[in-house]
């Protein structure tokens, strides 16, 4: 059994809420469109989902139609209903949410690395959001068989927070507005 890296202490949190699941590719498509035609393709481009921290853009947030004129195409529902993933950098997963919190009226942002623990792994001290035991059949990653790999993060009914947050165990990385330190015992 591997040993943690440091023993684990009790963090007081404040009530949070967190979404239930995460950004869809749909969903932060339609922030990319917003984007492109409030604050122009420089700024759309800046904020693409990338392969790797310089890589190409993983989808493109503009096609050139027959009259050459730029053509907003959403993705096929499939697309549209898996994880948003390959947000480069955490100032995008933020500006999403500054975003999304003018586009409806509430306020979003990202979780801290506390709330995140917390979310994924309750107060009862598992490891992982079903249990102590790992298990990758149990969530979305490159290890996992059958047809529930879809990529949505919802075709594993086990990995499921005691919260009912679905999906923290695998299919992407997540942001968070914070890291742990261990030398400040907590966020900075």
């Amino acid at each position: 059994m591997a040993q943690l890296a440091r023993p684990a202490e009790v963090v007081e949190v404040q009530d949070f809420f967190l979404a239930r699941d995460a950004v869809t590719g749909g969903e932060y498509l339609a922030f990319l469109l917003d984007l492109l035609a409030t604050a122009g393709r420089e700024a759309a481009l800046a904020r693409v989902p990338r392969a790797g921290p310089r890589g190409p853009p993983t989808r493109p947030v503009e096609r050139r139609g027959p009259t050459d004129a730029a053509r907003h195409r959403r993705p096929r529902p499939p697309l549209a209903r898996r994880l948003a993933r390959r947000v480069g950098e955490r100032q995008d997963a933020v500006a999403y949410c500054a975003w999304l919190s003018e586009r409806t009226g509430e306020r979003y942002r990202l979780p801290t690395e506390v709330e995140w623990e917390k979310a994924a792994r309750g107060a009862d001290g598992r490891l992982f959001p079903w249990g102590s035991r790992w298990d990758a059949s149990f969530c979305h990653m490159g290890v996992s068989a059958g047809a529930a790999r879809s990529g949505s993060g919802r075709g594993f009914p086990l990995d499921v927070s005691p919260y009912g947050l679905r999906g923290l165990a695998g299919g992407a990385s997540e942001w968070t507005a914070s890291w742990l330190d261990e030398s400040q015992g907590g966020a900075w």
